[in-house]
């Protein structure tokens, strides 16, 4: 495959989404009520990586709210962040179903993003393409054009994790033209992150490099410690496939430490695998048992299978080097 170039925007002119411009725009996107103000501040917070303090701040609301589909969207963020998304599910069943009862069509939307989102972190990669074709006909219905860079990017993923790589290539491309022209700056650098993965994915390493690490760039002006902490983690994932092992090792570090400053469980477990990897390569083998067998661990309480089935990978590669341990001592 000639690898179509990807666009490439000067991210210094988006400006930096600084924590208090991110609150701003969390209000404009929300609404500007007290309750809105209220998920602002809670999305704001699990964003910049106090997810307990968000989670504090929706459970007060709660106890108050009439209408409670928003606060229940933010919960299932929360609940997907720390990894319990049998409970993410269920919330954004609820979300759904009051923005039904109050005919809130753009609350319904966000639900079902999040509820099909969810279905691709499990590994139900059907029923997750499913609800993001079902979203992007919805979209491009409504001209909602940060709602089809959402569902594009969902689709982009679920072909990347079934190793689709041109197509979630094309894909996030797409997205890059779409959430440019509308001034998505979040799109943007996801669509950016998932073009430079990808690209490093059919070998081409230097652009993959390159495209990831302005995503980076952008979500550390932003101070969305997640985001930033994903984009970190498809850095070094690209360096493993560069074979740049001793960046790589230190990017992992790095990763980790965000994805524990946001208690990001399914974020943890991958931060784990790629230090199992980076020590197989350099066949450290008690290192690689030690942290495939942490990444094995949040995996399974998480439910991705996916990372289930990579993690497995590794542990077999260190039970077929004590194997011939064993033999070679016999």
């Amino acid at each position: 495959m000639e690898l179509k170039k990807a666009y490439s925007p000067e991210y210094g002119t988006w400006g930096s989404e600084v924590e208090g411009d991110l609150t701003s725009a969390l209000r404009d996107r929300y609404g500007k009520s007290n309750r809105q103000d209220v998920l602002a501040r809670a999305e704001l917070l699990r964003r910049t990586g106090s997810v307990s303090s968000s989670q504090s701040l929706l459970q007060q609301a709660l106890k108050t709210a009439r209408n409670v589909g928003w606060l229940e969207w933010s919960l299932g963020n929360n609940a997907r962040q720390l990894g319990d998304l049998r409970k993410a599910l269920l919330h954004y069943q609820a979300a759904a179903m009051d923005g039904r009862r109050i005919t809130d069509e753009k609350l319904i939307s966000y639900a079902q993003a999040g509820y099909a989102e969810t279905l691709r972190i499990e590994g139900d990669f059907l029923n997750a393409h499913l609800c993001h074709e079902k979203l992007l006909k919805r979209a491009y219905l409504e001209q909602d054009s940060r709602a089809v860079v959402w569902a594009l990017e969902g689709l982009a993923q679920i072909n990347r994790n079934m190793g689709n790589f041109e197509k979630a290539y094309e894909l996030f491309n797409q997205c890059l033209e779409i959430a440019e022209k509308s001034s998505d700056f979040r799109g943007l650098a996801y669509a950016l992150r998932g073009c430079g993965d990808n690209a490093s994915l059919l070998g081409y390493h230097a652009e993959g490099l390159r495209l990831i690490r302005i995503s980076v760039e952008m979500f550390s002006q932003s101070g969305a410690v997640q985001s930033l902490a994903y984009c970190r983690k498809a850095e070094t994932d690209a360096l493993l496939r560069a074979c740049h092992f001793d960046e790589a090792e230190e990017v992992a570090q790095e990763t980790f430490q965000l994805f524990e400053q946001t208690n990001d469980k399914r974020g943890k477990a991958f931060a784990n695998l790629n230090m199992a990897i980076f020590n197989e390569k350099n066949k450290k083998w008690d290192e690689v048992k030690a942290y495939s067998q942490l990444a094995y661990l949040d995996f399974s309480r998480t439910g991705v299978k996916h990372g289930i089935q990579r993690t497995n990978f590794v542990i077999k590669k260190w039970h077929q080097f004590r194997q011939k341990l064993l033999i070679n001592i016999n």
